[in-house]
């Protein structure tokens, strides 16, 4: 890992190709599309992944501030182990990004 922006010393996992920031559709408004493209995909991925029921994940991030910490604190995810954390945050954000954004 590196504290500092260069780059070239970012070590911890590979470097981003591309970094995308979306602060509540306030960069890149478009009206919630993206917002919802990503809830739904949270949605679905906590009913085939953990057998939970249809807007449970929604219930875990109104409980806990999001559906992952929520997952976690519930059991369904363990803390310690990354590669799991990382497999949910890899498939929820794996967006067609370029097309819900346009220029």
């Amino acid at each position: 890992g590196t504290s500092g922006s260069d780059l070239d010393l970012y070590t911890l996992r590979p470097k981003p190709a591309v970094i995308f920031f979306d602060c509540d559709d306030c960069l890149y408004f478009d009206n919630w599309k993206i917002a919802a493209y990503l809830t739904t995909k949270i949605e679905k991925h906590c009913q085939t992944e953990f057998g939970l029921d249809e807007g449970y994940a929604y219930k875990l991030y109104k409980k806990h501030g999001t559906a992952l910490r929520g997952l976690i604190a519930e059991g369904y995810l363990s803390r310690d182990c990354s590669k799991s954390i990382d497999g949910f945050l890899e498939t929820v954000h794996d967006l067609p990004i370029h097309a819900l954004l346009s220029p």
